[in-house]
């Protein structure tokens, strides 16, 4: 697999991810100047590779795990581990992929375009019924080519007859066409093969291993394995190690590649930009964000609001009004004050002059903002008694009921072998079946309007909150502005009046805690700065 991320031109100095690193085997046979990253999830194993191979960067932590961006690597090489259940990524794993698929498909991400990502993983990635995940790595990339292997090919190391494939795929420049291979990778058919006792058995097969076939390092059979009785597995041709077959195959198709213009293009990082990111060491603490999707924070430098959303991660939201910024700043202000208060109040070194200049603080922070717009509360939160009222309910959950059933039906066919394009031209009668608890408890949820701010209640005129806009810091005395002294911090830190014209006194004491635009309704969000710098964001 290195020999053939080299042939297809991968540069001098480039800085390469393996996910799921174990204890390194690619990190130990990583070419020369080649600048490792390894994501291992185990410590112990994270340990031995950080031992056995001191001079790559192997980092302890969950590969759903944020810890950079996206295009930092030049290239991906790896095991991926595989198996039926998902991790939680909302950034990339939105759609709860198996962790296998999951995997593949950050690792795209990850890689720069014009960048090789080139894994082993489980035939379910190409051979699975459903081609959603396989979609989703058609939309990031091409797939160069593929090898299936014996299903004895892991049996030395993991002691164990599993399917599996490496996969090479290349990540898309923008506007570039898909390629014929990915188009054939993306389908999968029914075929017939040999069975127990000579019978013939039926299997369904990736399209890319059914029209090339030399691609495949044995011969097809249905019969006793890990799935059972109808496992598809693949029997190894005699006094052919699987080695040497896996590198006669990608080296013909890295041939193609070069051929048909799809070579390894992405270039080494320059490291004068970021030195410290892929220093060797071990790395036992991602560094990771733990906001709540809809979260926002605000960025000083560029005067936009970003909200944090599932599947995309800090997205910048179209920008918002003089008026708006300045009153999400102020309300972010009060509510880093309510929880000092409450901070205070549980700190034994407190005193009472400190809690009360808190407090007084406070008062001059909301007096402020309410002569400006109003009181916080002057939208009128309503229960939506009528949107909630039993009838409406029942009748919303026996529509989606409905829905369901419908789906069920379908998804059940799916699961017993029926191809995904021919559900429509089948007379499907609804699942019958009892619905389980939670699907029903996650209906009514979703059919029963959650409550919200309607009207406006109140809001001082043009004239009025133009006068008080007028207002500078000074007019409040700069004794006024003064915090009381912290145990064991620096006395009397100057914090700036609120009610002043530019954005940039807003700012709060340097290690104030960063809370949500609503602090009296939601608990805290901190946000910690991933390791690639970044701009100084406030997250309210």
């Amino acid at each position: 697999m290195w020999r053939a991320v080299q042939r297809a031109g991968l540069p001098e100095g480039a800085r390469v991810l393996e996910p799921g690193c174990g204890s390194g085997h690619f990190l130990g046979s990583a070419p020369e100047g080649v600048r490792m990253v390894g994501v291992e999830l185990d410590p112990v194993t994270a340990q031995i590779a950080h031992r056995l191979y001191p001079g790559q960067q192997v980092r302890n932590h969950g590969f759903e795990a944020p810890f950079v961006e996206n295009a930092a690597f030049t290239a991906t090489i790896g095991n991926v581990p595989f198996d039926n259940f998902a991790l939680y990524d909302d950034v990339h794993n939105p759609n709860s992929r198996n962790i296998h698929n999951h995997f593949i498909i950050k690792s795209l991400n990850l890689t720069a375009p014009g960048g090789y990502v080139a894994v082993i993983t489980s035939a379910f990635t190409s051979d699975s019924a459903r081609p959603d995940a396989r979609k989703d790595i058609g939309s990031l990339a091409d797939l160069v080519g593929a090898v299936r292997l014996p299903s004895t090919a892991h049996r030395r190391q993991a002691a164990t007859d599993v399917l599996t494939d490496v996969l090479v795929f290349r990540r898309r420049e923008e506007g570039r066409q898909m390629s014929t291979e990915t188009r054939d990778w993306l389908e999968t058919r029914v075929t017939s093969l040999p069975g127990k006792g000579g019978k013939e058995a039926e299997a369904r097969i990736n399209g890319y291993f059914l029209e090339r076939p030399e691609n495949v390092l044995g011969s097809y059979e249905v019969g006793n394995g890990m799935y059972g009785s109808n496992t598809l597995k693949v029997i190894a041709r005699d006094n052919e190690p699987a080695a040497l077959g896996v590198s006669g195959v990608l080296d013909r198709i890295i041939d193609q590649a070069l051929d048909t213009g799809q070579a390894l293009t992405a270039t080494a990082p320059d490291r004068t930009l970021d030195p410290g990111f892929d220093a060797p060491g071990l790395y036992t603490r991602p560094v990771q964000e733990t906001a709540v999707p809809g979260t926002l924070r605000f960025d000083e430098r560029t005067e936009l609001w970003e909200q944090y959303q599932v599947g995309a991660g800090w997205v910048a939201t179209t920008k918002k009004s003089r008026d708006i910024n300045d009153q999400w700043q102020r309300l972010l202000a009060m509510g880093d004050t309510v929880l000092e208060i409450g901070d205070a109040a549980r700190d034994l070194r407190s005193t009472a002059e400190d809690r009360a200049g808190l407090r007084e603080l406070l008062t001059r922070q909301y007096d402020d903002y309410v002569t400006e717009y109003g009181f916080i509360n002057r939208f009128k939160w309503t229960n939506h008694a009528t949107e909630n009222s039993p009838e409406k309910t029942a009748a919303n959950l026996t529509t989606f009921e409905g829905e369901w059933r419908i789906q069920a039906a379908r998804d059940l066919a799916v699961d017993r072998g029926v191809d995904p394009d021919d559900l429509d031209d089948l007379d499907l009668d609804p699942f019958s079946g009892d619905m389980p608890a939670e699907v029903r408890e996650g209906l009514l949820e979703a059919r029963t309007p959650a409550q919200g701010p309607r009207k406006n209640r109140y809001r001082r005129g043009a004239q009025e909150r133009g006068r008080t806009r007028e207002r500078t810091q000074a007019a409040v005395p700069p004794e006024t502005h003064q915090r009381p002294a912290q145990p064991g911090g620096e006395a009397g830190r100057e914090v700036r009046a609120m009610a002043v014209v530019e954005p940039a006194t807003l700012r709060t004491p340097q290690n104030r805690l960063q809370r949500a635009v609503q602090p009296l309704r939601h608990p805290a969000v901190r946000h910690q700065p991933p390791p690639v710098p970044r701009p100084q964001h406030r997250q309210v």
